[in-house]
């Protein structure tokens, strides 16, 4: 039911404002995340709610971990190019967040894949033309976790990219 699904994701939105709520939901982050994850591609309030939860929860390496290991970076920038579910402010935010760990520079750019160094491609394009521009500041920051590593740095400054 619809209904008892957004309170819930409104709840553990509640629970990941606070220090306490974060440690007791990080015990049952193997069950929560995946949840979290699909919910950031529904419509409407849930996808709002999962996504302040994740941002929230992010700020604890072993969290992150076990986000990016679950596809996190995957879906947010699936989410940023559908342009459906979560607000992208709070899309980027996350991968700010992921991008703090070695785990989720690697997985945003693509490491070895065929498209490698795309998604990086397509921040700094959200960055440049992203409207409204406010929605769009956490690329920035994204940006400057990415370069802060050694690939981030080769994806970025790799002259075939034109970036």
């Amino acid at each position: 039911n619809q209904a008892v699904r957004t309170q819930a994701l409104e709840i553990i939105q509640g629970l990941t404002g606070g220090d306490d709520g974060c440690e007791k939901l990080r015990t049952k982050t193997n069950e929560l995340v995946p949840k979290l994850l699909n919910a950031i591609g529904r419509e409407g309030v849930e996808s709002k709610y999962a996504a302040t939860a994740l941002v929230n929860l992010t700020h604890d390496p072993w969290v992150i971990t076990e986000v990016v290991n679950k596809g996190a970076v995957e879906r947010a920038m699936d989410g940023i190019r559908d342009g459906d579910g979560a607000p992208v402010n709070l899309l980027l935010s996350l991968l700010a967040n992921v991008t703090t760990a070695e785990s989720g520079v690697h997985v945003i750019c693509q490491e070895g894949k065929a498209l490698e160094g795309f998604y990086v491609s397509k921040l700094i394009q959200l960055l440049t033309t992203g409207k409204p521009e406010e929605e769009y500041d956490h690329a920035a920051s994204v940006l400057t976790n990415i370069t802060r590593d050694p690939i981030g740095r080769r994806v970025f400054l790799d002259p075939k990219r034109g970036l």
